[in-house]
């Protein structure tokens, strides 16, 4: 939504989170009945936010290098929802701190790639295979 030649545009989440929504109802409706949520950064945020209200939708989530430097994650209401958080140590928008505090108060896996920032350049391979060990 609204990110380089998509359509849409930025909506500040409220959009954004419409559109996850709607592709769920899609693929429960082709009998998709596991459905898996990966948020990357904002998309991170966005479902979150989903989260908040829900818990009924997916079957797995992670969220790689959620922005807690810019967001307002309600960790509260994420608590057994979230199956794994991933973040570089050098990632400037994702303070290591925070998501380390904030994985073990919602039991959440965290794993942690050494050197890795934000865009984890360099580090895509680790990261395909910490996603690989738990999705597939």
């Amino acid at each position: 939504r609204g990110v380089g030649e998509s359509a849409g545009q930025y909506d500040e989440g409220r959009g954004e989170r419409e559109d996850i929504l709607a592709v769920c109802e899609y693929l429960r409706n082709t009998g998709l009945q596991q459905l898996y949520f990966a948020g990357y950064s904002f998309g991170a945020w966005v479902g979150s936010k989903i989260y908040a209200e829900r818990d009924d939708i997916f079957s797995f989530t992670v969220f790689v290098s959620p922005p807690v430097n810019y967001f307002d994650f309600e960790w509260d209401k994420l608590k057994n929802k979230i199956d794994l958080l991933v973040c570089g140590d050098e990632d400037g928008f994702c303070s290591l701190d925070i998501v380390r505090r904030q994985a073990e108060n919602i039991q959440s896996r965290l794993e942690i790639i050494s050197g890795a920032d934000h865009f984890f350049q360099g580090r895509e391979t680790e990261l395909a295979k910490i996603l690989q060990k738990y999705i597939l």
